[in-house]
């Protein structure tokens, strides 16, 4: 059944346009080559010209475990997903519950994070929720202006490069993201985000 969901997700995707050319994960006729080869080029030319460019490769911990349920939802809804579409996909991860052992008692937890692993459905899901986060940064003009175009990230499923001409810029756009990324669930692991200049 969730192959199904899937397909009527990635169709709408598709058809309204939902995720920037920057997300490549989880779509057809995209591949994790298109952003080496542009990240490659972009290293030649910044050479070339003498331009320095910085970047941080951003990790996310635990990122699928970690969505915030009622943010996806709403993230579904302000990208136009069908209502019906949404309450047919909310039963499968919003009674999601777990039994842990206390002194020999047990207990009940309701689950209000995360997507399942394996699912054909988490992807695409965590690609809709980032995509949401991502819209929402003020950006404020930072990034790589290439071609009159701001480059300010890539993105492929749930790893994202962003990109600045400066290590305060940076450090701006990272702030930001991050104060987008609380609600959303989704935390930066900075012991394995990794800065290049």
């Amino acid at each position: 059944m969730t192959k199904i969901i899937a397909r009527r997700i990635e169709k709408h995707i598709k058809d309204n346009a939902i995720l920037s050319p920057e997300q490549t994960g989880f779509r057809k006729s995209y591949s994790t080559l298109d952003h080496i080869q542009a990240l490659t080029a972009l290293v030649e030319k910044s050479y070339e010209y003498n331009v320095r460019v910085y970047s941080v490769f951003i990790d996310f911990k635990k990122a699928f475990d970690s969505i915030a349920l009622a943010a996806l939802w709403n993230a579904m809804t302000h990208f136009k997903f069908d209502e019906n579409l949404i309450k047919l996909i909310h039963p499968l991860y919003a009674k999601g519950s777990a039994s842990i052992e206390i002194d020999g008692h047990m207990a009940e937890l309701d689950i209000q994070r995360g997507v399942r692993q394996g699912d054909s459905l988490s992807p695409l899901l965590f690609v809709l929720l980032l995509q949401h986060v991502l819209k929402k940064v003020p950006w404020r003009g930072r990034g790589l202006n290439i071609n009159g175009e701001l480059l300010k990230y890539f993105a492929y499923a749930d790893d994202v490069v962003l990109f600045a001409i400066s290590s305060e810029e940076l450090t701006g756009m990272i702030e930001d993201l991050n104060m987008n990324l609380r609600e959303a669930g989704p935390q930066i692991n900075y012991a394995k985000t990794k800065w290049l200049r």
